[in-house]
């Protein structure tokens, strides 16, 4: 009788192991394809990032060389935040003319 009782018991031990492992691999399934989806969509943001970000360095490259030819704007940029170093570029100017 006790054999009997003991190999009930471990076959109701291991069915509910086989069951809890089924559902944790469905799980980890479920769970791996949608972290999949949301990765692909974080790669497409991170490139929209990307080219806004490379598209203002090209607007803010252009708006400091109109800046040159047009000392106006320099108020302009002052403005919103940006200020123009032009002593570093005068004394790079004047170090490279005196070589």
């Amino acid at each position: 009788m006790k054999n009997n009782l003991v190999t009930t018991l471990l076959n109701w031990v291991l069915a509910t192991s086989v069951i809890l492992a089924v559902w944790s691999c469905t799980q980890f399934f479920f769970r791996s394809r949608d972290l999949r989806g949301q990765a692909a969509l974080l790669q497409a943001e991170m490139g929209k990032f990307q080219q806004n970000r490379n598209f203002l360095n090209l607007l803010l490259n252009d708006t400091v060389e109109y800046s040159r030819r047009n000392p106006d704007m320099v108020k302009v940029l002052e403005s919103v935040g940006l200020t123009l170093n032009r002593n570093t570029n005068a004394a790079a100017a004047s170090k490279t003319g005196a070589k």
